[in-house]
């Protein structure tokens, strides 16, 4: 099984990934030439199939695993993930593209215990949905036994998985090209903010930023860690990382975090505290939230596709609802700076 990207098709076919996006997108009984290549390549690669032209006709079930008990913690750094962020952005492009294609969307959301399985069994047997988008935080043994109960695909699913068809973006991919461009800007300390312990998206991330400060030969790593276990409260343990990189004897320049949600707290910080954002230090961020685009300075964020994550995802189910026995396969969105003013050359 390989990684098809947008952006693998575009290469083949000698046009751009937004083309290669809105022409599998918008699928028509009249194309052009392009469009039909595009689409004969596609098909060729992996990505679509021959026979997944018609569309949904059924209910969609979208399942959210887990996502409750984070919501549920006294911890205001959960307030960049509400129905407003990030799984707002991804349920709506879920939701467009199934009534785009003629279907209806139905929801449940679960806690990640013992009695996950059990409910999704309940359910699939009681509501008999024709397939089912699977988001899910932290791990989930059970996924290939619902596999098995009805088609599946699972959104913003770590690289690696295979147990059922999955798209996410590319987060190595993302982060390094984002740490890159500081690089770029003339930055050499270049810091990195993740949470502890680490999810396996950002595991990649800082990945991504440790290849591309190895590849500068910039001589300098410094990870700065949110260690989730020791403070409840967020704004005490940002605050904590804050400190942290104003006390760093070599302190950064700048600073890439693993999330918006990191990022929009250190603008706070730095405001309160005198530091000028982007003259004494660059911030970015990842994942693109809407918030990021109006804070002060607005933040530069890796866009990590969000809405068309669930586009994609609906096009792998209708694909696995025609054709059940076919090969997984995970979809890696090619993810993108957006650059604002929370970052500028070192000096600037």
């Amino acid at each position: 099984m390989g990684t098809v990207r947008l952006s693998d098709i575009a290469r083949q076919v000698g046009v751009s990934t937004s083309t290669v996006s809105r022409t599998i997108r918008t699928r028509s009984q009249t194309m052009t030439g392009t469009q039909r290549q595009i689409l004969q390549v596609a098909k060729e690669m992996g990505y679509m199939r021959s026979d997944v032209d018609r569309p949904l006709v059924g209910r969609i079930a979208l399942i959210t695993i887990g996502l409750n008990q984070a919501s549920a913690e006294s911890d205001d750094r959960k307030l960049g993930y509400t129905p407003t962020g990030f799984y707002g952005r991804l349920t709506y492009g879920i939701e467009r593209h199934i009534r785009e294609s003629g279907g209806r969307l139905s929801l449940l959301n679960i806690d990640n215990d013992e009695d996950a399985l059990n409910h999704i069994r309940r359910f699939v047997r009681e509501e008999k949905p024709q397939g089912i988008v699977l988001d899910i935080n932290g791990d989930f043994p059970g996924i290939g036994e619902v596999g098995a109960l009805c088609p599946v695909v699972q959104v913003n699913a770590p690289q690696g998985v295979i147990a059922v068809d999955s798209v996410a973006s590319d987060d190595f991919g993302g982060m390094f090209s984002s740490v890159n461009r500081l690089i770029g800007l003339g930055h050499r300390r270049i810091g990195f903010v993740v949470d502890e312990p680490t999810s396996l998206h950002h595991l990649m991330r800082l990945e991504g930023y440790r290849t591309a400060m190895v590849a500068a030969s910039t001589g300098y790593e410094k990870v700065y860690k949110d260690k989730t276990s020791t403070q409840p409260m967020f704004a005490k343990r940002m605050k904590a990382v804050f400190d942290e990189i104003m006390d760093t004897p070599e302190r950064p320049t700048a600073v890439a975090c693993a999330t918006d949600v990191f990022a929009h707290a250190l603008l706070r910080l730095a405001n309160e505290h005198g530091v000028k954002i982007p003259e004494e230090l660059s911030i970015s961020g990842f994942d693109n939230l809407d918030v990021s685009a109006l804070t002060y300075p607005g933040l530069s964020s890796v866009d990590a596709k969000l809405e068309y994550m669930g586009a994609v995802a609906i096009d792998l189910l209708s694909q696995r609802i025609a054709k059940p026995d076919g090969i997984f396969r995970q979809v890696s969105l090619q993810s993108h700076l957006i650059e604002r003013e929370s970052t500028c050359a070192l000096g600037g």
